[in-house]
């Protein structure tokens, strides 16, 4: 049978080559943890559900003997009670840890500044400026004035379902496809960057259907289109000059033909 510990016989105890657990008589299920380096603790044993378990008090001598038998004597409390004291500190450490860390900033995840962050940190290093520019003006244009203050986490499918269905209703079909495109890259950025966990753009189809242009000219290709436009003199490659201009980079064949 186990001999009560004391004071003198916990001080008197002397680290070894081995883990030490010395059990107290007082109090069952309760141990004097000892390790080869001499750092201490204490271990309250118990069995629950049949199976072996162990609960870690704390350290010794910053918990005494008395306190320790304390808490070894609540946690049997809770044994007798169909509690597991050992999945309860677990939770109660997680819930604790979860109240001290400091809550991410909620003005980083609004609509507004993850446009901002998205803008200024993919899309000007990953398109080029005159893309960058009108994705950022379609995004503070269509999402950002609709979703002023909102958290982009709280925005669901409906949402983008509604936003496209204002812009069909004002007669700019195709707007609504270039913002649901770039919403949709936006929202899988954040998706990337642990913003938010889901894109709420997932499943959601091109609000209208588009024409594809025959051809877009390559930049070689507009060189060589305005260095001809240059050759064809008064009025006829300014007006080239100028159809190009509104068309993008596609230019109407057969204007020098």
């Amino acid at each position: 049978m186990a001999k009560d510990l004391t004071v003198k016989t916990i001080e008197a105890l002397k680290p070894g080559a081995a883990r030490r657990e010395v059990p107290d008589g007082h109090t069952r299920g309760l141990f004097y943890v000892l390790q080869p380096s001499g750092s201490a603790s204490w271990a309250f044993r118990y069995r629950f559900a049949g199976k072996p378990k162990k609960l870690t008090l704390g350290p010794s001598p910053a918990i005494d003997l008395k306190t320790a038998r304390q808490m070894a004597s609540e946690a049997a409390q809770s044994l007798a009670r169909g509690e597991d004291p050992a999945a309860a500190k677990k939770e109660a450490k997680i819930a604790a840890r979860a109240a001290a860390e400091p809550e991410r900033d909620l003005v980083e995840t609004v609509v507004e500044t993850v446009v901002d962050t998205f803008i200024e940190r993919y899309a000007k290093k990953q398109t080029r400026e005159r893309s960058w520019r009108e994705t950022e003006r379609i995004l503070k244009r269509e999402v950002v004035a609709a979703w002023r203050g909102r958290g982009l986490a709280t925005i669901k499918r409906a949402d983008v379902h509604d936003i496209l269905d204002k812009i069909v209703d004002r007669d700019a079909p195709i707007v609504a496809n270039r913002t649901l495109s770039a919403l949709r890259k936006m929202c899988s950025w954040a998706v990337d960057r642990g913003i938010i966990d889901a894109n709420p753009c997932e499943r959601v189809g091109a609000p209208a259907s588009e024409t594809p242009r025959d051809r877009v000219l390559s930049d070689d290709e507009i060189c060589a289109a305005w260095a001809a436009f240059d050759g064809a003199g008064y009025p006829f490659g300014d007006l080239a000059r100028l159809m190009q201009r509104f068309s993008g980079s596609a230019v109407v064949g057969g204007v020098f033909g």
